[in-house]
């Protein structure tokens, strides 16, 4: 018995050490937004006939964001640009991705500035696709920070800007 005490004493300590040095533990205070929503021919049409959905946000922290969009109906595609619809000559891409989480769900991670604004565009890699998805967009450390997002050349025409269709 006093073994298994010592047991769960040490796990909690452990689980407690990683959690505050940003290696373990609940992303949920990190969480931005998440939800799930459709992509249908009600929504934004994309010069390459993609449909999409925008999603405007603000950071918490200076740091990364990590944003992801996952479905099992069609093949997930993000495009990030900071600033929002209300000044969109003041928006820049920051980045787009297309598979860079598990299968067909799109994952794009980037350096944010706390309080900046961005708007996400969630459509699809080709045009004319409807279907569900789930996404989330959280604030995560260096560590999660592996990889960064491609920009320029990868990007398909018709998504190139987030605030006209």
């Amino acid at each position: 018995m006093h073994h298994l005490k010592c047991l769960v004493i040490g796990c909690v300590s452990l689980l407690l050490l990683f959690t505050l040095l940003g290696c373990g533990g609940s992303s949920e205070n990190n969480l931005i937004q998440q939800g799930s929503s459709y992509l249908s021919s009600t929504d934004i049409h994309t010069v390459d006939g993609s449909y999409a959905e925008d999603l405007q946000f603000q950071a918490k922290k200076d740091g990364y964001i990590q944003v992801d969009m996952m479905s099992s109906d069609l093949d997930s595609y993000i495009v990030v640009w900071n600033g929002t619809a209300a000044d969109p000559d003041a928006s820049t891409l920051i980045g787009n991705n297309d598979d860079g989480g598990v299968g067909h769900n799109a994952r794009l991670i980037f350096a944010s500035s706390r309080g900046a604004y961005y708007t996400c565009r969630f459509t699809t890699f080709r045009g004319g696709f409807s279907g569900s998805y789930d996404y989330s967009v959280s604030q995560v450390n260096a560590r999660g920070a592996a990889h960064l997002p491609t920009t320029g050349a990868s990007l398909p025409m018709g998504k190139l800007h987030p605030f006209a269709p």
